[in-house]
């Protein structure tokens, strides 16, 4: 017995696990019925299909559900045949996100050329690929690193940001978020103008104190939890939100709970803020300051009897938000899932190893 503690009192046990568990076999079955097949309105995210499948792979790995074998070097085979391989020995690498644009299917040799001028890598669906691989534990040694860290190199702009693609793709806090996931399981973080992407994240600070996609734009939960995550990646935190930027964003990220969470003032509380939002509180080691309860009870509502969660109580669940209403959840101490890395949106504890750089494609 404790000291000052009643004689026959009970310990109270952690709140995580008095709240009403989710009922996560029912996620099993819509992620592994997504594996199969997705509804028809979804066709327009083809270009999109590896963010997809880390969706599906990464969540059923969160509630201890790993593919099997066999439909597990499926995924690792499919994975490694959309990296684009150089055809020179200074072109840049990356992974497309399909192979709706024509590219073969050659698993032995690592991926394809470019099949056309508009064929190249994507940085969005470059840092789904690997983490999707991380997930799966697969062999390294088929990635082409060099060619991904010219890759990084090439898309930083003058801003500080990085383009999702070359060739005339958008720029903004997403791809400076991709970038650093990219750098930090590849170990490339030297490939990055640390100090040049600081900037702009710092340029992005709004006066409410959440950050925006760019500058001069409206702050917003997405754009900020890819701003914090990629300062935390880069090391420039704490000298990023120094004088009082800090506290002043965690103060608007806790403002954007109403029940669960909003993604900026005026708008209506959506199952993936509570990863974008609870994520970002995590990193910067506020999230106990937000209230599980309420948000585990917002959650309940939109959890859809056929698995998965929905955007809104009543919806129909998605993919994305389905992972993201899941990811939401595994920030917080629960027995239900696995330990969730903040920055990484998935539960690898950290980047690759440095067996498996050394095994990485050279």
């Amino acid at each position: 017995m404790a000291e000052g503690e009643e004689p026959g009192a009970v310990a109270a046990e952690p709140r995580s696990a008095v709240l009403k568990p989710f009922h996560f076999e029912r996620h099993v079955t819509y992620y592994s019925r997504n594996m199969q097949m997705l509804p028809g309105f979804m066709a327009s995210l083809d270009t999109n299909r590896a963010t997809l499948v880390f969706f599906c792979v990464s969540g059923l790995d969160l509630i201890h559900a790993p593919l099997q074998a066999e439909q597990r070097q499926h995924v690792i085979d499919w994975l490694y045949s959309l990296q684009v391989i150089p055809s020179s020995s200074e072109g840049v690498g990356g992974f497309r996100g399909s192979s709706h644009i024509g590219n073969p299917f050659c698993p032995d040799n690592g991926g394809s050329a470019p099949v056309c001028a508009y064929d190249g890598g994507h940085l969005a669906m470059t840092y789904t690929a690997l983490a999707l691989l991380g997930v799966l534990k697969a062999d390294l040694s088929r990635i082409q690193r060099p060619a991904l860290l010219r890759m990084l190199r090439a898309h930083q702009v003058a801003s500080g940001s990085f383009v999702s693609n070359l060739g005339g793709g958008e720029e903004d806090m997403r791809f400076l978020y991709c970038a650093c996931t990219v750098a930090t399981m590849i170990k490339g973080l030297d490939h990055v103008d640390a100090a040049s992407a600081t900037a702009f994240v710092q340029r992005c600070i709004t006066h409410e104190g959440g950050i925006a996609q760019e500058p001069g734009l409206e702050a917003h939960a997405g754009s900020t939890y890819c701003a914090v995550a990629s300062l935390a990646m880069l090391g420039t935190l704490d000298e990023a939100l120094a004088d009082g930027r800090r506290e002043r964003l965690i103060e608007w990220l806790l403002q954007r709970q109403e029940t669960g969470f909003n993604g900026r003032p005026n708008k209506l509380v959506d199952t993936c803020y509570s990863f974008w939002v609870g994520g970002s509180l995590a990193i910067l080691g506020a999230l106990q300051m937000a209230d599980q309860e309420q948000l585990f009870a917002y959650l309940h509502s939109t959890e859809s009897d056929m698995g998965g969660f929905a955007k809104h109580p009543g919806g129909y669940p998605d993919p994305l938000h389905a992972y993201m209403g899941l990811a939401g959840v595994a920030l917080w101490d629960t027995d239900q899932t696995k330990a969730l890395n903040p920055c990484m949106c998935d539960q690898q504890l950290g980047s690759v190893q440095e067996s498996d750089v050394l095994a990485l494609g050279a």
